[in-house]
């Protein structure tokens, strides 16, 4: 049955291609409609706060994602090379034939993915592998051929080299440069990590924009790639080193919302706030649109990480030992809580201990300014 299906699916794609590229253009971001229903608790580990959750609600509408379970998203879990092989075809197909309509059923489930996306030229390699995980630079190079480029305008002028871990030979540079510049793809400090692997939550917002050109994201600060200039105070930029061992500089975030708390572990207010910040990193400090730091105002690095890891908090943290940042911020007062928006200026600032609400209203905020 599949052999005869997939020459009639490919027969239909190739005469639909044949269209003049302003009318297939047109059509084909037409043809993404919802086929599924979204209910609420759709998924119980995606919660409607996540920055992920308004894409993983398209994905499954549009038909291009489905859950790993019932009721489970797994919006932390890899993505295999089948199923980025898999998403790459339902994109190819339903723009140039308006459906998905493959009918598995063979062995292994994804061969008829895996077919397809070779006779459309998605799939210009084969893998040893395909339950490996995939790869951004690999996703990259499989999405950027599932569209046509009239479909993948550009609205980023990004320059070659400007992402600086996709050097001009990089096996994928053509595809990760062409979906930057069509706002489909965004990285973090000016970085894409193609070697790292991609999770379900960032393919989902991927797919997404592919699908729904609105969704796609306008980078701030134009040609750099995903990181535009840093136009905040310079007496607030800073530096310091995070428990885990790496660096965090303040002006190296833009083009993300920053949220910055000032605490001590002998602060009865921010102690009771802990929980709240806890909830807000689980729910934004993995995207690329957010920063969360707490910086521990004159206590020692073993004293801070033994008193976090009692409490079990898992956000990055970074110690002031000797009062500097806390001095330039006029910090006497803690816990003290200051927002900045996507360009490095201030976008709120808190003394005392604040609500989750709170918090997530003024990152929404910054996010949007």
């Amino acid at each position: 049955m599949k052999k005869r299906f997939l020459p009639a699916l490919l027969a239909l794609w190739m005469a639909l291609s044949l269209l003049p590229v302003q009318a297939l253009a047109a059509g084909g971001a037409a043809s993404f409609e919802k086929v599924n229903t979204y209910e609420e608790g759709q998924f119980t580990d995606v919660s409607p706060d996540a920055w992920y959750a308004g894409s993983v609600r398209s994905a499954y509408e549009l038909g291009l994602m489905t859950g790993t379970g019932e009721d489970r998203f797994s919006p932390d879990g890899a993505v295999t090379l089948a199923q980025a092989v898999t998403m790459a075809a339902r994109l190819h197909c339903i723009f140039y034939t308006g459906t998905e309509s493959f009918r598995q059923g063979g062995s292994p489930w994804y061969a008829v993915y895996v077919d397809y996306a070779r006779e459309a030229g998605i799939l210009t390699e084969d893998y040893p592998d395909y339950g490996a995980q995939a790869t951004r630079g690999q996703f990259a190079r499989l999405f950027a051929r599932a569209l046509p480029a009239a479909a993948l305008e550009e609205i980023n002028p990004v320059a070659d080299g400007a992402i600086r871990d996709v050097g001009a030979d990089h096996g994928n540079a053509p595809e990760i440069y062409l979906l930057y510049r069509a706002g489909v793809l965004t990285g973090s400090d000016g970085a894409f990590r193609p070697s790292d692997s991609i999770q379900r939550a960032e393919a989902a917002a991927i797919v997404t924009r592919m699908a729904v050109p609105d969704q796609r994201v306008k980078l701030p600060g134009g040609d750099d790639g995903g990181a535009p200039a840093w136009e905040g105070d310079p007496a607030l930029d800073f530096t310091l080193e995070l428990l885990d061992g790496s660096s965090f500089t303040l002006s190296e975030q833009a083009g993300k919302a920053v949220l910055v708390n000032f605490w001590a572990t002998w602060c009865g207010p921010c102690v009771r706030e802990m929980p709240d910040l806890a909830q807000l990193y689980a729910d934004y400090g993995d995207s690329d649109e957010v920063a969360i730091l707490l910086i521990n105002c004159g206590e020692s690095a073993s004293a801070v990480e033994s008193f976090l890891e009692e409490k079990g908090f898992a956000f990055p943290a970074a110690c002031d030992g000797d009062l500097a940042v806390a001095a330039a911020y006029n910090a006497n007062a803690i816990p003290r809580t200051v927002v900045f928006g996507r360009d490095g200026t201030v976008a709120a600032d808190f003394v005392g201990a604040q609500s989750y609400e709170t918090f997530q209203t003024a990152i929404e905020s910054a996010l949007e300014d």
